[in-house]
């Protein structure tokens, strides 16, 4: 594995770009548009994309000479340099300055308008207020799949009724000669 990556062009099999990174690549993938070119390296954590020059402006498909010698490019990272990472005496100076405290005994961790953490001192009362009445209670049972009859059109079947569900409409179904309702009172 080296540290190249290298674009070719298939129709004549002939390398058009190449450059170098600083580690190896163990990924490569091209966007299905072909606008970015996806990589990933060793020890690193990211996918890095690269554009495509052909986007910018005109770009030749021209073979590279045999002794090109490709440009290392540098993988964007957070690494300082040693010049950055000495610290100058202005800042050693510079001390932090935390928020208003709300009292001498406490101290003020959040930077937070009032309004988002005042209700904190209240909790309890909150949570007195937001418990439920009654216990939630256990769904009624439902089959995961609702059975459908066969057929080119989906139809779903009629749940068999259960015994109490029956008594329960037979009841309501009484024939209205056994209801014995005084009518006459009623009528003028």
């Amino acid at each position: 594995m080296d540290c190249t990556i290298r674009t070719w062009d298939l129709p004549s099999g002939c390398l058009v770009n190449c450059f170098l990174v600083a580690m190896a690549p163990v990924s490569v993938s091209f966007s299905p548009t072909g606008d970015f070119l996806a990589t990933a390296h060793v020890d690193s954590l990211g996918v890095y994309l690269w554009t495509n020059k052909s986007l910018c402006g005109p770009v030749g498909l021209r073979p590279l000479p045999a002794d090109y010698q490709p440009v290392e490019e540098t993988l964007p990272g957070v690494t300082a340099d040693v010049s950055e990472q000495d610290v100058t005496s202005e800042e050693a100076d510079d001390a932090y300055q935390s928020a208003e405290q709300l009292g001498a005994e406490l101290v003020t961790l959040s930077l937070l308008p009032e309004s988002r953490w005042k209700s904190l001192l209240h909790l309890d009362n909150i949570k007195r207020r937001n418990k439920p009445a009654t216990p939630p209670g256990a769904p009624a049972a439902a089959p995961f799949f609702l059975p459908t009859l066969p057929g080119l059109t989906p139809r779903f079947k009629a749940p068999t009724p259960t015994e109490q569900e029956t008594q329960v409409q037979q009841l309501l179904l009484l024939p209205v000669s056994s209801c014995r309702l005084n009518v006459s009172l009623f009528t003028s």
